[in-house]
């Protein structure tokens, strides 16, 4: 079924992963790794130990000789609504369909978390109604930058603030009353029509808030995809065709508007647990989707563009960083710091080829 039209009063549902007997590879030994011996295809290996959260590892076989080290983490050691990536590799790029993709090429990255949803208009009215975020607040939305990032890029700019209330377009509106910012778009929607730099700004503040000393920031390039892509090179966030009616965009159904609450469509969910990558607005990364353009990295489809090619998980495209549109939000990456104190727990497994 590749469209609601068709489907015929069908009703689709998510569900969570089914651990069953048949489907469990083993334990690992004692000071040795768990040894596995799969055809060719693509896994979820699922590392799990009491008192420690799941930890998803993707693999895609042949990887002849491929060896991982899991790093588990417990939940008060992973920031609140985000979804842990372990140390791993992954292939990105190669999409010859796809708008600006990398040359198809493998990386190893270090763990990181990565925000399950996009960010809330609910979590941005917080940032704006910080009192001394407030402060330095015109009425125009515009402020005084406090990062450093955005301070050297603005300062080519006349004025040199940025933007960090939404630009008010249709029904996205933001008024500022004596209490603060208020809007009348629901606190679920993801926050849209800020650029760039509001986004640099606001992972800032959530860093210099945060009780437990995460770093946040936007993700890369290569970060955003490997969430998006696990390890199999896959060209859809759920697999390799495109289903319109599986994300947030203008043609998976007849409704007006096309704008829903964050995490509503289970099946636009990767690998990883992460939602919302394919469609609901395209999302904010810190590269440059082509050598010498001035512009930063959106990645991802979005609630009102039916050009196929955005929905695929190679697509780069881009736009100033100081020009908000009215289909792009963003969500965080935490970093995972060894110094914060955390105390990992190990598991390794060795893959061979069949």
């Amino acid at each position: 079924m590749v469209n609601i039209r068709d489907q015929f009063g069908f009703n689709f549902a998510g569900y969570p992963l089914d651990f069953v007997d048949a489907c469990r590879a083993g334990k690992t030994p004692a000071g040795s790794a768990l040894e596995l011996e799969l055809p060719k295809g693509s896994y979820l290996l699922v590392v799990r130990r009491e008192g420690y959260r799941d930890a998803r590892l993707p693999v895609a076989v042949p990887r002849k000789g491929a060896a991982e080290k899991v790093r588990l983490l417990r939940d008060d050691e992973i920031p609140e609504g985000f979804v842990y990536l372990p140390e791993g590799s992954f292939f990105y790029g190669g999409d010859r369909k796809a708008f600006q993709s990398f040359p198809l090429g493998e990386e190893r990255l270090p763990g990181f978390f990565i925000s399950r949803l996009e960010t809330t208009v609910a979590e941005y009215l917080k940032f704006l109604n910080d009192p001394q975020v407030l402060a330095r607040t015109n009425a125009d939305g515009t402020a005084e930058p406090v990062v450093e990032e955005v301070r050297n890029y603005l300062e080519k700019r006349d004025p040199k603030r940025v933007l960090l209330v939404p630009l008010s377009r249709r029904e996205m509106r933001f008024e500022r009353g004596q209490s603060g910012w208020t809007t009348k778009v629901p606190d679920s929607f993801p926050i849209y029509s800020v650029p760039y730099l509001a986004a640099v700004e606001y992972a800032a503040w959530r860093t210099k808030n945060d009780p437990r000393g995460f770093r946040y920031r936007l993700p890369t390039d290569k970060e955003w995809e490997k969430a998006a892509r696990g390890a199999d090179q896959r060209t859809y966030v759920w697999g390799n065709y495109l289903v319109w009616s599986f994300c947030a965009c203008p043609d998976q159904v007849y409704l007006r508007p096309h704008r829903f609450a964050v995490g509503v469509f289970p099946f636009d969910e990767s690998i990883f647990g992460v939602r919302d990558l394919a469609g609901m607005v395209s999302e904010e990364t810190t590269d440059n989707p082509a050598e010498g353009y001035p512009y930063k990295t959106q990645r991802g489809g979005n609630w009102f563009t039916t050009d196929e090619y955005f929905y695929r998980t190679a697509c780069r495209n881009g736009r100033l960083p100081d020009n908000g549109s009215y289909d792009t939000g963003f969500r965080l990456v935490a970093e995972l710091n060894p110094a914060a104190g955390v105390k990992p727990s190990a598991g390794q497994v060795q893959t061979s080829e069949r």
